[in-house]
């Protein structure tokens, strides 16, 4: 019985498939990370709380973290307090936040910051001293430098505010008058750098976009005369829509040469502008990628 027992291999070679086990099997628990550390809410909290860059960013207590994703060691977590979301990269074996973005509300000293670049532009500094107010909205943050539409400069850091006029205002833009009662404004934090004014009115945009269009209707006979005596009450804005057009299907070799406007066409920036003269209303929508005026025409009142 006892040599039924006894294996038969030598004992060197036991030793060797037993280091070699052990081996294995420590491998895998160094290698194999996302096996042994599970994405806890108390290991990502301490993630989080071991991070004074992220922590001072954030600027409030954490409410509340949710997973969205995570692959082999790699996770990213929706991380919100009261007024804060941010998204979050952690790479879980390293215990380290890779990066983040996200907005919250402005702090104090972020106020600070928007009241003074505010009040170093001369147009904000007058609207401010003819009575108007600010509204603030929100700042977005990023670990690492993005460009916003805004500006030139890349930042990690922008906020967004409203500068409310009451009552409304009537501005000038390309001899034509236009009555606005609040702008958009992003603020740079990092450049303390202020953006162009967005007339919200008037589809979001600025004055450099607003005097294209004007020029693009005074080149047009049945717009200009309104630009002279009457005026524009309204634009929006819209990027890569598809609108009717009237098409000579004559030119494309029909014989009948009939107008249809059944054909479709994709208009990367269209801008759909309402005038008025006395008592009649008017619709025009302008191509402001090819400088053409697509459709005109009366209509009731909007």
């Amino acid at each position: 019985m006892r040599g039924f027992l006894t294996s038969k291999q030598p004992v060197w070679r036991v030793t060797i498939v037993t280091v070699l086990a052990i081996s294995l099997i420590f491998g895998i628990s160094v290698n194999s990370p996302s096996q042994a550390l599970q994405p806890t809410e108390e290991l990502i909290m301490e993630i989080l709380q071991n991070d004074s860059e992220f922590l001072k960013v954030f600027g409030e207590e954490i409410n509340e973290i949710e997973i969205i994703h995570t692959t082999d060691n790699v996770l990213w977590v929706n991380v919100s307090g009261t007024s804060t979301i941010f998204m979050v990269e952690i790479d879980l074996y390293a215990k380290k936040i890779n990066s983040y973005d996200g907005s919250r509300d402005p702090n104090d000293a972020e106020k600070t910051v928007i009241l003074q670049v505010l009040n170093a532009d001369p147009r904000a500094s007058l609207l401010l001293g003819g009575g108007a107010t600010i509204k603030y909205k929100d700042v977005t943050f990023a670990s690492s430098p993005f460009q916003h539409s805004a500006f030139d400069k890349e930042t990690t850091a922008a906020a967004w505010i409203d500068l409310r006029l009451d009552p409304p205002q009537v501005f000038e833009v390309n001899n034509v008058d236009l009555r606005e009662d609040f702008f958009s404004i992003w603020v740079d934090l990092v450049h303390e750098e202020l953006s162009p004014f967005i007339y919200i009115n008037y589809g979001c945009m600025t004055d450099a976009e607003l005097a294209q269009i004007i020029d693009i209707l005074r080149a047009d006979y049945r717009t200009s005369t309104l630009l002279d005596e009457g005026s524009i009450i309204d634009m929006s804005k819209y990027e890569n829509v598809q609108v009717n057009i009237s098409i000579d299907v004559g030119a494309w070799g029909d014989p009948s040469g009939e107008i249809t406007d059944a054909e479709r066409m994709t208009v990367e920036k269209l801008v759909i502008v309402y005038m008025h003269l006395g008592n009649k209303y008017y619709k025009a929508d302008v191509d402001a990628v090819n400088r053409a005026i697509s459709w005109f025409g009366e209509i009731e009142k909007p």
